[in-house]
């Protein structure tokens, strides 16, 4: 797991560990949160060489 949201998972299962449902609530909207960021924010795979031509791809992916 993700070093941030094993941090946010603990600090929720600390506040919450007498209340099982709602560590399960929060779990599931925290997943759900990660997934939705997932899809609607872009990401990219960058390889950079000594050679390449890293500033014409960073300007191809901003230009649209």
């Amino acid at each position: 797991m993700n070093g941030v949201i094993w941090c946010i998972m603990e600090k929720i299962m600390v506040k919450f560990e007498a209340n099982a449902a709602e560590v399960a609530r929060l779990t599931c909207q925290l997943f759900d949160n990660a997934c939705e960021l997932v899809r609607e924010v872009p990401s990219y795979t960058l390889r950079t060489n000594l050679t390449g031509r890293f500033w014409e791809k960073i300007e191809k992916v901003l230009s649209g």
